[in-house]
């Protein structure tokens, strides 16, 4: 399963969603889906845009486990 750790490292920055979303560029509905982990794929472009702006790498953001099962009803 992959995990977006986004929300987690926005509070420990101190940046907010909202914020976030004025220095990409990116919409703020896709910054809250990424957010919550309800975004079904994730665009590379807005992906190195949020790396960019908050300095960390997409292994920080993203997280892989193959133990872990999906929800089935996601």
């Amino acid at each position: 399963m992959v995990k977006i750790n986004l929300l987690a490292i926005l509070e420990e920055e101190g940046i907010t969603q909202s914020r976030l979303a004025e220095l990409t560029g990116i919409r703020p509905a896709t910054i809250h889906e990424m957010c919550r982990g309800t975004c079904e794929r994730i665009n590379l472009k807005h992906l190195k845009k949020i790396c960019d702006t908050i300095g960390v790498c997409a292994e920080h953001i993203l997280h892989y486990d193959p133990y872990e099962e999906q929800d089935e009803n996601e």
